[in-house]
């Protein structure tokens, strides 16, 4: 017998645990003086260089891949390492204060652990 590969009959995991695929991309965006002014992620670059670059507030900005081909967790936490590390941090954003927090910063810190500085961790509470 044939098997089904119909994908509609396939059980379908829990919600949150879908394995997300390694589409997105962090980056920065720097001034004239190589001054991380902004950090972001993204599926698609492109799309965010021409809204950026059409931005009274950052169109003067250059922007810098820090990474790409990351999952969503990985993309999460490295951009909420890479946030504080470069002091952009917006606080009153309850984004930053996600109930999945630890695990975004421990997928990040998985990939990134020879690369990621213990001020940072601590700074974080590592």
């Amino acid at each position: 017998a044939k098997p089904n590969t119909d994908s509609r009959t396939k059980p379908k995991p829990p919600k949150g645990d879908e394995e997300e695929p390694a589409v997105y991309t962090v980056y920065g965006l720097i001034d004239l003086e190589r001054t991380v002014q902004y950090v972001g992620r993204t599926k698609n670059i492109e799309a965010r260089k021409k809204a950026h670059a059409n931005s009274n507030a950052r169109g003067h900005l250059t922007m810098h891949i820090f990474r790409k081909n990351l999952t969503y967790d990985q993309a999460r936490g490295l951009e909420q390492l890479l946030m504080v590390h470069y002091h952009t941090l917006n606080a009153l954003n309850p984004a930053n204060n996600h109930p999945k927090y630890r695990h975004y910063i421990d997928s990040a810190n998985a990939l990134f652990e020879n690369i990621i500085s213990n001020e940072v961790l601590n700074i974080l509470g590592y």
